[in-house]
């Protein structure tokens, strides 16, 4: 189908920055700072998100809402006049997680660096290119604005309390109905002194002249933070900018080397990089990676489903510390997750729709037990089956069994859930109890109709079920003697939803027709090629992009990186074509939304499972596994240029890194597992050459 060129923004739409520690998550305007930097600030955006700096595990159970605890900015005097800004050009560089801004406000030109610590601490660095005689900087904490269709917020703060500390130095209490918090603002510049700011928040104002150059330091906790050991803000004399420059710089880059690309097309390699950003800075001192981080970005919930694009980016990307963690989270998180199953009278663990950081359920059972127990059946078992299939991901790309061994509850504890309350088994087949939610649901009289063996919990079962019998076997444990029966049958079930030839989302025709390109692209399950192929041709629109039919979008980014992995997997052509065509959806700073809307508005940026999805789908078209055979650019096309690439990761348990230049292909395999491995390897369209590795044994191939 042909791309509607119209459809591609000419220009790159703005949206606000995201800087975030997995805790503080902060949404930074085109100032640098929070503000809308002129004498009438303009605090709103799109999507009627505002910048501010929310906290991302601070919410009630069943809070649709984050709290934004407060805005700072800054604005421009000259005289009694607050100058308006004209223009601003504004930048990202992930590899040091800095923001970059220039603001021309006629009268003068401010470049800012601004930049987000781990400890609550948000920096700006100013430095005046140019300014008039008589110009002062006032920087400032106000309460939170917010648009009146987001005002049912779980809490509004107001700055009850501003303190002077010292001569440039401010301490503001805020206060809501359930929620306290205090931030510190603070100067490092001698000629700095507090004062009543334009907008008549308290603040502090500076003289600038040309080469001015001076940091405003802004820390914020809140209750929270208190409770669990954060100190009060406080000014440490031994505050220094390029110490904390210095430091912040060495843990991205600490966190950047683990591996990189160098592309030809560097929109392709910016994206890259910035995704990978965007995964960390949602990853919160816990390991986990919550589904937004402001509100209207689906509330900051934690959902396994999403967590898996987090876990394969990084895993392919080699940031294995950061996968571990995210592995380790659910460890940590089984005691609760099995009290959930053990309270509706069944084994091992029960994930829910969606947790805190702390494990509960954001939506809560009922308190009735024979209720309790039928929800957690008609529940979307995939959700449980994430958990196991995330873990085993973690053993094939590392080839570690101490790994395998230390997180094997994760994958038995999910399964035994799974098998007692999900699998139903007949004389020649077994299936899915029906579930509720995309994969099986019809209403009739209003009433919800459940068709037995959705699509997505049955792939996922079979894939569990498989990585607990191979897993076992390299452990060297007994495995149920059931297991291998009930996987043959399972197997034998998913014929059971083919009609007409094609697979369809549940055993009943009148359910849609999928081969479901999630779990094909994420976890390697069971996969069928002409339903695939129907399956994207469904989901490309009239505008030949793909979207879901039913939800208003002409296009979704994250369709095509999802059924790209797919493609890639299933070793069928088309994979770097759908990859591309959603690479132009990016904002200037490359966010992606979830959905570009039929007015061109980019919708709920910075969706990391989005950013997850392209960074694994991207890294099949350089590098992929299948049976021990390895395919090195196996779908990057020649017409993208030459590439390169350093330390990517795949199974069974391989660092390689590898450079075409032309057509020709030169690469370098490590052995990175704990076992001597015999590998096939494919350079490019090649035929594929034969290999012995030993275990940390590097060979290279050209």
């Amino acid at each position: 189908m042909n791309i509607r060129s119209d459809m591609i923004p000419a220009r790159k739409p703005y949206f606000p920055m995201f800087l975030g520690n997995g805790i503080d998550q902060l949404l930074i305007g085109h100032t640098g700072a929070m503000g809308g930097g002129g004498s009438h600030e303009q605090w709103c955006f799109d999507n009627a998100v505002l910048t501010g700096w929310f906290k991302a595990d601070r919410r009630g159970t069943n809070s649709k809402r984050l709290i934004n605890l407060l805005q700072s900015g800054y604005t421009v005097q000259h005289g009694v006049r607050a100058l308006g800004l004209d223009s601003f050009d504004q930048n990202f560089d992930p590899e040091t997680a800095t923001l970059r801004t220039s603001c021309s406000y006629g009268e003068a030109l401010v470049k800012v660096t601004t930049f987000l610590t781990n400890t609550h601490c948000l920096v700006h660095r100013f430095e005046v290119v140019s300014a008039k005689e008589g110009i002062s900087l006032q920087f400032f904490v106000k309460k939170p604005s917010f648009w009146w269709s987001v005002a049912s917020l779980p809490d509004q703060m107001d700055i009850t309390d501003t303190k002077k500390i010292r001569r440039s130095s401010l301490l503001y209490k805020l206060q809501g109905k359930n929620s306290r918090a205090l931030a510190l603002l603070h100067a490092d510049l001698r000629s700095a002194k507090t004062a009543t700011c334009f907008n008549r928040s308290h603040g502090i104002e500076i003289p600038i002249r040309v080469k001015t150059k001076f940091t405003i330091y802004l820390e914020c906790v809140d209750s929270i933070d208190m409770a669990s050991g954060s100190e009060l803000p406080r000014i440490s004399r031994n505050f220094s900018y390029s110490r904390i420059l210095q430091h912040h710089v060495s843990e991205w880059r600490k966190f950047n080397s683990s591996s990189n690309v160098t592309l030809a097309r560097k929109d392709l390699s910016d994206i890259y990089t910035a995704s990978l950003h965007v995964l960390r800075a949602h990853q919160h001192p816990e390991g986990s990676i919550s589904v937004g981080g402001y509100p209207l970005m689906w509330f900051s919930g934690i959902q396994s489903f999403d967590y898996s694009f987090g876990v394969m980016a990084f895993l392919s990307a080699n940031r294995i510390t950061e996968a571990e963690k995210m592995i380790e989270f659910w460890k940590n998180k089984l005691p609760a997750l099995k009290k959930f199953a053990k309270s509706a009278g069944f084994p091992g663990a029960y994930y829910p729709t969606e947790i805190t950081v702390n494990g509960k359920a954001i939506h809560p059972l009922p308190e009735n037990p024979d209720e309790r127990r039928e929800t957690i059946i008609r529940s979307k078992f995939f959700l449980t089956a994430m958990i196991a299939l995330q873990t085993w991901q973690l053993y094939l790309h590392t080839g570690r069994k101490d790994l395998l061994k230390k997180y094997w509850p994760c994958i038995m504890e999910p399964l035994k859930f799974i098998l007692a309350a999900g699998v139903r088994e007949f004389k020649d087949h077994a299936e899915i109890i029906s579930s509720s939610g995309p994969n099986g649901k019809e209403r009739k009289n209003g009433k919800v109709l459940l068709y037995p063996n959705p699509l997505r919990s049955l792939l996922t079962t079979i894939a569990t079920l498989e990585a607990a019998i191979k897993g076992s076997e390299i452990l060297g444990l007994k495995t149920d003697p059931s297991w291998s029966r009930l996987l043959q049958k399972l197997r034998n079930g998913y014929d059971l939803n083919r009609f007409k030839g094609l697979i369809h989302l549940a055993k009943n025709p009148k359910m849609g027709i999928s081969a479901d390109g999630y779990c094909i692209g994420m976890f390697d399950c069971i996969g069928d090629k002409r339903t695939l192929l129907y399956d994207i041709s469904h989901l490309t629109g009239k505008h030949g992009f793909m979207r879901w039919p039913d939800h208003g979008y002409p296009v979704v980014p994250w369709l095509h990186f999802n059924y790209s992995a797919a493609l890639s997997k299933m070793d069928m052509p088309g994979a770097a074509t759908l990859l591309d065509k959603a690479v132009p959806f990016t904002t200037s700073l490359f966010a992606f939304p979830e959905g570009v809307r039929p007015d061109g508005v980019f919708w709920k940026n910075w969706y990391p499972s989005v950013h997850g999805s392209f960074v694994h789908a991207f890294n099949l078209l350089l590098l992929r596994s299948k049976d021990c055979m390895i395919e090195i650019f196996p779908e990057y096309p020649l017409k993208w240029g030459d590439a390169e690439f350093r330390n990517l990761r795949t199974a069974p348990g391989l660092l390689v890194s590898a450079s075409r230049r032309n057509s020709s292909v030169r690469a370098e395999l490590k052995n990175d597992s704990d076992r001597k491995l015999d590998l096939q390897v494919r350079l490019g369209k090649s035929p594929a050459k034969r290999i012995t590795l030993k275990s940390n044994g590097i060979i290279s191939v050209k």
